[in-house]
């Protein structure tokens, strides 16, 4: 069976620099190669060639060209464990021979790799591959894969998870699994039921394809609320699966974020608020449906209590601020940085504009 992906056409022996990165992101998406298992092994593996496991229609925008309403396929999933300092803290050090040894990679993995990045560090760098049964259309049910995959595996980099992220390789050679075996889309996500499609406010582009979420986890809204590490990070994980890659990026300062994050983001798709109007106040206990959500001239959604005890209109930031209960200046600040936290995003220090 060949796999389709990209590959660029250079051996390396080392991790490319930043500047190498940029020319490989411009040129990558055009790399289409179909190839067997063992041949990406060796080109990924030995002759240290980057990679990005899906492929993308052609476009004419080039800004559009690894953009999800341009996903094409993608049939290769890669799992990362880099041992970083938080995942450590919070996980212990996950070894190689642990996930070697796990019976879930032994029966679906097809082989195992350790990174550039591994030659120098104390602790183990790696990379677990897989291939689907079959060719995955959807992005968004590629995203919900790696979901069951951190569930697992929770110590493994979340950001793997990305369709269009590149993958270096390696000159250390692979071990190998099993090059038969396949990892069954239908039967590993067996507890994904598809919902109607939605519109990505984000990005401004509609999702065509059906969405898919997991069953039996909270809302965003109640981990938000919860506020705890492990709750945080898995809105996190829900958000950055749900929304494009574009609702990561880097603003120069914490004004511009304010802004931005308040105008553009779907404050019903993000916090998964109920669909229907009006709804049941999730900041407090009401006897009667008494919010909804309201969109104002600029394009800002707000959060509209009605309640006569309780009556106000909330932009993202302030309903963020309530959920963690706290007012003022420490609930602005706080509302924002978790914002960019749960978007991936972050400040640009470099900025003169930055604050």
């Amino acid at each position: 069976m060949k796999i389709e992906l990209c590959i660029e056409d250079i051996q390396r022996k080392s991790k490319p620099n930043s500047d190498e990165v940029r020319m490989i992101q411009n040129v990558l998406y055009k790399k289409i190669k179909k190839k067997e298992i063992d041949g990406i092994a060796e080109s990924i593996a030995v002759n240290g060639k980057t990679s990005m496991l899906a492929t993308y229609f052609e476009t004419g925008e080039f800004s559009e060209r690894i953009h999800s309403i341009n996903f094409k396929q993608q049939q290769l999933i890669m799992l990362d464990f880099y041992n970083s300092k938080v995942d450590i803290e919070k996980y212990g050090i996950t070894t190689y021979d642990d996930v070697r040894n796990h019976d879930f990679i032994k029966q679906n993995a097809c082989f195992m790799y350790r990174t550039f990045s591994d030659k120098e560090a104390i602790v183990d760098k790696f990379r677990v591959v897989f291939v689907l049964n079959e060719s995955v259309k959807d992005y968004l049910l590629i995203g919900n894969i790696y979901t069951k995959l951190f569930r697992l595996f929770p110590s493994a980099d979340r950001k793997c998870s990305n369709p269009n992220r590149l993958f270096f390789g390696s000159n250390r050679g692979y071990e190998e699994v099993h090059f038969s075996n396949l990892l069954n889309v239908k039967q590993f996500t067996s507890d994904i039921v598809p919902t109607k499609k939605i519109i990505n406010k984000m990005v401004k582009t509609e999702i065509s394809s059906e969405q898919y979420e997991i069953q039996d986890r909270k809302l965003v809204w109640q981990l938000i609320k919860e506020n705890t590490q492990e709750s945080i990070d898995e809105a996190r994980a829900i958000i950055l699966d749900k929304f494009d890659s574009e609702i990561s990026k880097v603003y120069p300062s914490y004004t511009n974020a304010r802004v931005i994050l308040r105008q553009t983001i779907d404050m019903r798709e993000f916090l998964e608020l109920p669909k229907s109007e009006p709804f049941h106040d999730i900041l407090e206990k009401d006897e009667n449906p008494s919010a909804s959500v309201i969109q104002w001239e600029d394009d800002t959604q707000i959060y509209h209590r009605f309640n006569k005890d309780s009556f106000a209109n909330l932009d993202i930031l302030r309903v963020v601020a309530k959920l963690l209960n706290l007012t003022g200046y420490e609930g602005s600040c706080k509302s924002i940085d978790l914002l960019l936290y749960l978007t991936g995003s972050g400040l640009d220090r470099t900025s003169e504009s930055a604050e």
